[in-house]
């Protein structure tokens, strides 16, 4: 239940940061994100701003993180999604969504028998049994050796990704770099590289093939 009133508690402040602005009753509202937050974050607090609010004409961006200050530093958006650094003498931010990185390894990997009973079923994962201090951990240096699929530069996650593989003290093998966190986790599962996965993608959608660690 604490789970269920975190997530509401953190969809009450976007929708207090939609309606902060000028408490805007009609005219433009120009939002941009990124196609993971776009897809599964905001899809909810959008609908219910669109009822309350319908003559306010709302625009939706589509854009990497690494790129969204400029929408906003240009003026053509008036409200940016990402987890990225930012300006805070000219922004003003609020905290709207929490979620955790795993890695997500192919099943097929040899690694992984040697790991028996040490990975996450996506029925765990949903019950948040990460967090737990009983959860197995794995070194993330024990995939050293693994391909990795790693977004592109213009991804705040890619240099989340390899700032984690360093501090693990390894550069990991890039197999692919893409654009979409999206078309990473659909590489991973048909078998072509470990990849770090929100926990709530996993939650939302999981075919069972891969790995989560």
């Amino acid at each position: 239940m604490q789970n269920i009133r975190d997530m509401q508690c953190l969809e009450d402040n976007l929708t207090n940061a939609l309606q902060d602005l000028n408490f805007l009753e009609e005219g433009e509202l120009r939002l941009a994100g990124t196609q993971y937050y776009n897809s599964h974050v905001i899809p909810a607090t959008i609908k219910k701003y669109m009822a309350k609010y319908p003559k306010v004409k709302l625009t939706l961006l589509e854009d990497n993180s690494g790129n969204l200050d400029a929408h906003l530093e240009d003026g053509s958006v008036d409200l940016v999604l990402h987890c990225g650094k930012f300006d805070e003498s000219k922004y003003k931010a609020y905290e709207v969504f929490k979620d955790y990185l795993l890695l997500a390894v192919p099943k097929e990997f040899a690694i992984n028998k040697k790991l028996a009973g040490k990975f996450l079923t996506t029925e765990q994962i949903k019950k948040d049994y990460f967090l737990q201090t009983d959860c197995p951990i794995v070194p993330l240096s024990t995939f050293a050796q693994e391909p990795f699929l790693i977004l592109t530069k213009s991804n705040d996650l890619r240099k989340r990704a390899l700032a984690m593989c360093s501090t693990a003290n390894f550069t990991p093998t890039v197999r692919f770099e893409v654009e979409q966190l999206e078309t990473s986790a659909y590489l991973a599962a048909s078998g072509l590289g470990a990849t770090f996965l929100s926990d709530r993608m996993i939650k939302e959608k999981s075919n069972g093939k891969v790995m989560l660690l």
